[in-house]
Order: C-alpha cells, then structure tokens, then sequence
C-alpha cells in the first residue's frame, strides 16, 4: 500500500477517519462543481479509495445552472477530470428560472440538491452524497445565520453527516441518502496547499468575487478582520456549531417527549399557548418532520400563539397566515399547515363496494400514517342501495342531511371550516341515498344482501385529506 504524503497528515486523516466508518461496498456520489474544493475531495477520495484496496463505488454528479458564460464549458471540464481518474461522472442540466442576484444563489442551492436527491434515488435505494464543504464555510455559515437572528437550529450551521429528508424534494420516490462533508474540519489552507502540491486544476467562478452576495463579503471582508483580533475565529466559529447541534439534539428530544403527550397530524398540531418555549419547540419540531421546507420566523410564532391564546374570544374566526408557499391557519387549539389554500371538490365512481377500499388503500404512505389520532371515521353503508355502485365525492349545500347533527358532529370532532367543505359522502348510484362519513344512521338495517364485512368503509385521517388534496 501506497504511504500517504506526510506533509498532509491531518487532511488523510479526516478521509480517512470518514472512509473507516462506511459499511461495505458504498457507493459514493461526490456534487462536483470543478471548483477547488471538490476538485481536491474528488482526487482525494479516489487516491485514498485506491491506495487502500476499498471496495467503494465513488460517481461524481456536475449540476450545470446555466448561469454563467462559461457554464457548458466548466461541464466540460469536469467530464475530463474525472475521466483521468477514472471516475464516472453525470452532468445534470438545470433550468434556473429568472431571480434577482441576491436570491439566486439560494434557488440554485436548493435545486441543486434536489436534483441530487433525484438523481441518486432513482439508482439507489441507499448511498451516501459528498459535498466539500470546509472549516471556513462553516464559520461563514454561522456568521450569516447569526447576522439573520437565527436560534440554535440556524447556529448549528452544517452537520458533517445527517440523512436528506424526502419530503424536501418534489420525487415520489423515497430513498435514504445520507449527507456527509468529510472537510468540514479542514482548513482551506490545507486544500489549498494540497491543489498546489498535486497541480490539480480547477475552475475559477467569478461570482465569487461579487461582493453584493453577502457569503462572499463575509468571506473576504468580514473574517479576515475578525481574524485580525482572532487568530483562531474560523476554529471557534466551528466550536460554537458544534455546541448548538448538541443543544438542537437535546432540543428534538425534549420535542419528541413533548409531541406524544399532545395530539397531532400531518397537517395539524395541537398549541399548549399556556408554555409559549415548549409551545414554539414541539412546533418547529413537527415542521422539521413534516413540512421541512417550511421555517417559522418569531412573527409567526408570535401570530399563532396569540391566535390559539385568542380563539374563542374572537367573534371572527378566520385566523390565518399566508406563507410564500401555502397557509397557517389556526382552528381551536390546533395549528394547521396547509400547501393549498382551497381544497378541491371530487367525484369518483365505483362499480362494486369493495374497490372502495382498493383505491384508498393504494397511494397510502405507511411510513406517515397517525395512528394516536382519534379522527378516523367509518362510512355505514348498509342502508344504501348498491345495484348500480357508488359514488365517492364531496359533501354539497344540497344534499339531504340533518343539518344540526352534521353541525354537532363537526364540533365534537374538531374538524375545521375548510375541512367541512368537502366531507366525504357515499351516494348510491341507484337512489341517490347517500352515507356521511362518521355520522351514524339513524335508520333500522333493512337490507340483508350484504356481508357484514362490506357494511362499513374506514376511512383514516390521511386518506380523508388526500381526496381533496389537503396532503
């Protein structure tokens, strides 16, 4: 075996260090921009990969934006290197859409990644993704979200690893795709060094140079000063990190502990307003579980802790927030999230009484059922009348119901306004009797055709929601 360059003891080290804790035969995909930094993690994953005789598949993925003059030819140049250390790489074109030059850099980050996730999902059912952040970038990282008035989630900055959560990306399918940045303890000094030593070139983006991006003034105004009266701010910046990520774990726990002893849904939580911390934590919680993309400003906690605080006493019961993408609405002591503002009507048919429950059955994601919640209702049917099927469709102003018994129901059961609108109900093709969901009939049982087994049609909370696109 090939001994590693003593000069760069410490940056094997942390390759090293990344590489031993891998299970067998992982597969590795490097995002591999051409700069620097993933120039030199590229080349040094694969020497090391080589010198040690591992059995690691290692891929590199370029994400071409667009943005730049020289965008095809930086795609070019990445083929090439990673060609002549024979390394597979992919080029993924990307479509930016027109943003201002301040919030680009975040839509492309994010797309970035979701076109990782992509990628990597619909060839793998596990891998891990590389990225070549450094110590620097850390402590540029928590400079920027201490300037944004972030709490600790904001101030833990990056984990070397975590798992990619599914929910952020628009892919329907579900992979486990860990995140790892096994340079996040290494000092640009030393990657820099290490391209010299190696001649590796590299590609250099201009829009680094553009100080009206506030991760480039940070970068080459702010941190040099404050290195200035610091010597080792970029070390402590990195320390503090660390200390917030234990303070954020600790954070979920408490969460975790909190969210089982309160009712909750995957697109509702119950508000304690009485312990507004406790309040606040469970809550950015479920949102970190649920709605990732999602992060509440104090505003906005501020808004519903005195909406929930507020609800009964207020003659105007219409508490709601709009967001960038979807809507906080406040019904009782519940805080709902909802991706679309106004759920749709629907109508589905059905020749035979058990497909019914075939179709519900059949786009449910076990993984998010809520089994603690006590909304899941069930459709008596054995006073329609089936000869010519069913009809499966929201409730409507004109259908024939007991009005004050439906009101009650609804009341009782905590189901909110807009959820109302679109109650499922089962109408029978022959007669146009109709079931409502959950309420029971009054009615003596007549009909004697019927099995036991397809007197009844469950319906859980997350199927209800499907139907009229609240999920």
């Amino acid at each position: 075996m090939q001994q590693p360059n003593p000069k760069f003891a410490a940056l094997y080290s942390e390759i090293d260090l990344f590489l031993n804790r891998l299970p067998p035969k992982q597969t590795l995909y490097l995002g591999f921009s051409g700069g620097l930094d993933s120039t030199v993690l590229l080349h040094l994953l694969r020497k090391r990969i080589q010198n040690r005789l591992l059995k690691i598949d290692l891929h590199a993925i370029h994400v071409n934006h667009g943005l730049q003059r020289e965008s095809q030819n930086w795609a070019e140049h990445c083929l090439g290197f990673a060609k002549n250390l024979s390394v597979r790489c992919d080029v993924i074109e990307l479509d930016i859409y027109s943003h201002s030059r301040k919030g680009i850099e975040a839509v492309a980050r994010n797309k970035r990644y979701q076109a990782f996730y992509q990628f990597i999902s619909q060839r793998q059912t596990e891998a891990v993704l590389l990225t070549a952040h450094h110590l620097r970038d850390q402590a540029e990282t928590v400079l920027l979200n201490l300037a944004r008035g972030a709490g600790v989630n904001g101030l833990s900055a990056m984990q070397a690893c975590q798992k990619l959560n599914p929910a952020k990306f628009e892919t329907n399918i579900a992979a486990s795709v860990t995140h790892c940045r096994p340079l996040l303890n290494v000092n640009y000094s030393e990657i820099q060094s290490y391209a010299q030593e190696f001649k590796l070139e590299h590609i250099e983006d201009p829009s680094n140079l553009d100080l009206s991006l506030k991760r480039n003034w940070v970068r080459q105004q702010l941190l040099p000063e404050l290195t200035t009266q610091w010597q080792n701010i970029e070390n402590q910046l990195a320390s503090t990190a660390k200390n917030m990520q234990e303070a954020n774990l600790l954070l979920d726990q408490y969460a975790e502990l909190s969210l089982q002893q309160i009712e909750s849904g995957p697109d509702f939580i119950e508000v304690i307003a009485k312990n507004p911390e406790q309040a606040k934590n469970v809550i950015r919680y479920w949102f970190k579980n649920n709605w990732p993309h999602v992060v509440l400003s104090a505003k906005h906690y501020d808004w519903l802790l005195d909406a929930v605080t507020n609800f009964e006493l207020s003659s105007n019961q219409a508490f709601r927030y709009a967001l960038s993408k979807g809507e906080l609405r406040v019904y009782k002591n519940r805080l709902y999230y909802l991706p679309i503002a106004i759920a749709e009507s629907f109508a589905i048919q059905f020749d035979h009484v058990e497909d019914i429950q075939v179709y519900l059955e059949k786009d449910r994601d076990a993984a998010n059922l809520v089994d603690a919640i006590a909304n899941n209702f069930v459709f008596e049917i054995i006073n329609l009348d089936l000869k010519s099927g069913l009809v499966l469709r929201s409730i409507k102003p004109s259908d024939q119901v007991d009005k004050r018994r439906l009101k009650a129901f609804f009341q009782d059961n905590k189901i909110p306004p807009w959820q109302r609108k679109v109650w499922p109900v089962l109408e029978s093709l022959t007669d146009q009797s109709i079931a409502v969901l959950g309420l029971k009939n009054r009615e003596k049982f007549s009909s004697q055709n019927l099995c036991a087994e397809s007197r009844s049609i469950s319906i859980d909370y997350q199927q209800r929601l499907s139907l009229s696109g609240l999920l």
